[in-house]
């Protein structure tokens, strides 16, 4: 994403100071040998402008964002289902908070009944290329199991039949104080919707069939 902008700041900034340029040929000024140095401030200050404005502005435009990041899009909600350490069925919700630099994860887990089990919030965050993987630490509050505590999870992300964008993420968590690896799918919404919604979608999602060991590289 840096990439890009970066580059459409060059562009615009290229096409400024030539236009510029082009006004001030009609004038002839005494202190000539000052101009490059005018011209590189010049080119400096819009380019830093346009670096902060379009970093804070684009983001916040989905369609924008969307082609901004490519295939490390994963911005919005993911609904999806886990097996617990006691090889019962889990359900759960996550957000991507997508940022210029930064993705945050906010996630709540839930009994097949809708009972709330756990909520959970990324600490870091990371795509690899190198390895086609998202790696996340976390914190998790239990809101049925004692202890609560931090945890990591690696995840393998599918990609749509274009090629284009993440669509599904197949992976593993576990959290540091039972070291237990758990095995979860979760796929991506194009809507927001409310909670009981989310829930509802989560419970289409069967992880218990998949073959996790494809995904697994701990």
């Amino acid at each position: 994403m840096r990439e890009k902008i970066t580059a459409i700041a060059i562009a615009i900034t290229t096409i400024s100071i030539y236009g510029l340029w082009q006004l001030a040929l009609p004038y002839e000024t005494t202190y000539q040998w000052l101009e490059p140095f005018v011209a590189a401030a010049f080119s400096y200050g819009i380019y830093r402008f346009l670096i902060i404005s379009l970093g804070r502005v684009l983001p916040n435009i989905k369609f924008i964002k969307r082609w901004l990041f490519g295939r490390d899009y994963v911005d919005g909600v993911w609904v999806g289902a886990y097996v617990g350490c006691m090889l019962e069925p889990r359900i759960f919700y996550e957000e991507y908070d997508q940022q210029f630099e930064t993705v945050t994860v906010r996630g709540r887990s839930f009994l097949l009944d809708g009972t709330p089990h756990a909520m959970w919030k990324s600490t870091s965050f990371n795509i690899s290329h190198d390895y086609d993987k998202i790696f996340f630490t976390y914190s998790v509050q239990s809101f049925t199991e004692e202890p609560s505590g931090n945890g990591y999870a690696q995840f393998t992300p599918v990609l749509d039949k274009k090629g284009k964008h993440i669509r599904e993420l197949r992976g593993f968590s576990f959290d540091l104080h039972n070291g237990i690896m758990i095995p979860s799918l979760e796929k991506k919404l194009d809507d927001k919707s409310d909670e009981k919604s989310l829930i509802e979608s989560a419970k289409t999602v069967d992880c218990q069939n998949m073959d996790f060991n494809r995904y697994n590289d701990f």
